[in-house]
């Protein structure tokens, strides 16, 4: 039993700390999203998402504030992530590009920059 338990103790004394740093080496969610956005987000929804990117201007319909609707009491989270997938107007779909998880990290780093402005 003393055996078992030393090789156990053993055990997470070396795996505990790699899983540590695994950890602190990969990126957050904000940074995961604000790689995505930047990629297929930007031209369109613009620097903070208030759909004013440069790509705006040629569109018949305004791109969406995306910052505005995540505060919205009137679309829901789940809306705006089908909209991201399926598309909507002019809206391309990005479900070949994206899953659910993205999207939210995209949100979450609209959130930030807003924030932080």
């Amino acid at each position: 039993m003393q055996k078992i338990a030393t090789v156990l103790i053993a055990a997470t004394l070396i795996i505990l700390p790699s899983l540590v740093l695994a950890n602190t080496n990969a990126p957050s969610a904000v940074e995961n999203g604000q790689r995505n956005y930047q990629a297929l987000c930007l031209a369109c929804h613009g620097e903070l998402g208030h759909g004013d990117g440069i790509a705006a201007q040629a569109l018949n319909e305004q791109p969406s504030n995306i910052y505005q609707e995540l505060s919205s009491w009137f679309e829901s989270e789940a809306e705006l992530i089908d909209a991201v997938l399926n598309g909507n107007e002019e809206m391309p779909a990005w479900g070949h590009e994206l899953n659910e998880k993205q999207v939210k990290e995209i949100f979450a780093y609209i959130e930030s920059i807003n924030q932080a402005k």
